[in-house]
Formats: C-alpha cells, sequence, structure tokens
C-alpha cells in the first residue's frame, strides 16, 4: 500500500472529493482546523446532501439533540436535573401534535418553537410537563410572561383590530 500524501493549500489548486470523486478547486470545500490540509475530503456540495438526507431522515433526533442543548446551556445545576434526555425529547416531539399551545396554528418545521409554560427566571424547569409546542412569532412575543399571563392577555387583544401587534412589538422591544 502507498502511503497517503496529503497535499498542502499552497502546492496544488484543489483536491479529489472523496463522495463525487470530481476534482475541485479549495474554495469547494469546507475548512476543518484538524485535516492535514486544512479542508475537509468531502466538497461542500457533497457535504450538504449528505446532511439534508440525514437529517430528513432523523429530524426529530437532530431537533431533540439541538433542544436538549440549548435547555442545559441556559440552565442553572439544579434545573439541569429536571432536563429529558435526547430519547426523551425525540418521542415527545414525534408524540405532541405539531399545534401551537396559544394561538391553535399547525406548526411546521419552519415554524416550531418550544416555550416554557413558566420560564426559567420566573421558577420554571425545563421537564416536559413545563414544555410546550408554539411559534416563534409567539414565543418571541411571549417573554417572561407565564402561560396563564399571556394566555390572559391573547384574550384581551384578540378583540382589537391589530390583534395586538403593535403591543407585542412594544414589549419585545423593551426586553433588548
Amino acid at each position: 500500500k502507498r502511503p497517503v500524501v496529503y497535499e498542502t493549500h499552497a502546492q496544488t489548486e484543489g483536491r479529489v472529493c472523496t463522495t463525487c470523486h470530481r476534482n475541485k478547486r479549495w474554495g469547494l470545500f469546507p475548512k476543518r482546523k484538524k485535516s492535514p490540509t486544512g479542508y475537509a475530503s468531502e466538497c461542500k456540495s457533497c457535504f450538504n446532501k449528505r446532511r439534508k438526507t440525514t437529517l430528513h431522515a432523523n429530524w426529530h433526533k437532530w431537533k431533540a439533540s439541538i433542544l436538549r442543548s440549548n435547555l442545559l446551556h441556559r440552565s442553572s445545576e439544579e434545573i439541569r436535573n429536571t432536563t429529558p434526555t435526547v430519547a426523551e425529547l425525540k418521542l415527545w416531539l414525534e408524540t405532541e401534535p405539531w399545534i401551537c399551545s396559544y394561538s391553535g396554528v399547525t406548526l411546521t418545521k419552519e415554524t416550531l418553537s418550544i416555550d416554557h409554560k413558566l420560564p426559567i427566571v420566573r421558577g420554571g424547569d425545563n421537564s416536559l410537563s413545563n414544555l410546550c409546542l408554539c411559534t416563534r412569532t409567539i414565543n418571541g412575543a411571549k417573554g417572561t410572561m407565564s402561560e396563564e399571563e399571556f394566555k390572559g392577555i391573547m384574550s384581551i387583544v384578540s378583540s382589537w383590530e391589530d390583534k395586538g401587534q403593535r403591543l407585542f412589538k412594544r414589549l419585545r422591544s423593551s426586553y433588548h
């Protein structure tokens, strides 16, 4: 067997993609610090196709993994103990109806957001009983209100001409 010779960026114009086996210029490969060449062995196009296929097949697991990471990142040590596992979150995402808890709108992968019914800053935790599915827009408008407070405001503003959009915009701007 011949030893593998790694060519550096300065020595060549590019490399052969290990997936499509086409010779491509360096700019078409993602950078990788740990690679001997400084670039990945798979071109960006092949990487994105593979990633898209993998994400489509395992979307719930991928979303559960991201969700758990976000929940752990924003939590104190005592709240981390209530954070569900990736498997529990995956099952929850698969079995929970994809309907916004606050507006009743059907959710898609693009509009899906996870909300704490009682926010962590107000004493809530990461348990599944304290999490609900909602739209990103509503999650942002709810801010640090509890579920009951937000539903109360929603019932009041539902009769307004703009459905409270100006109010929620002002509330969001006060948090930033």
